[in-house]
């Protein structure tokens, strides 16, 4: 199961995306023709206020990423990302995001209850 997140092109925020109740994010399928960045987040509980995630050592959360790739997680990634609701995907970091230079899909890949 996957929820998909798509960045515009000349952005490098995606669209919100309703995770609900739906399972674990457990990995990230990445476009063939991204534009060289890692990933990082944006996460809601109620859908309207996002503030960019960070984890319990005060770091913002990071998932290293590339061209063409399954990018799976490693549990304690995992476990920050467990109990989001809402969550946009980022190109970059928050203070070095990377625009894309076209429309670019992020599959979130989703691990069932």
């Amino acid at each position: 199961m996957g929820h998909n997140a798509t960045i515009l092109s000349g952005a490098s925020l995606s669209d919100a995306v309703n995770l609900g109740t739906s399972g674990e994010i457990i990995g990230f399928v990445m476009p063939a023709t991204w534009d060289a960045a890692d990933l990082t987040f944006q996460a809601s509980e109620d859908g309207s206020t996002f503030n960019n995630l960070f984890d319990d050592n005060d770091a913002e959360f990071v998932v290293q990423a590339a061209q063409a790739r399954f990018v799976g997680l490693r549990q304690e990634q995992a476990n920050v990302l467990k109990r989001i609701k809402h969550l946009k995907v980022r190109s970059g970091t928050a203070g070095g995001a990377v625009a894309q230079t076209a429309n670019r899909t992020v599959v979130i890949v989703i691990r069932d209850k």
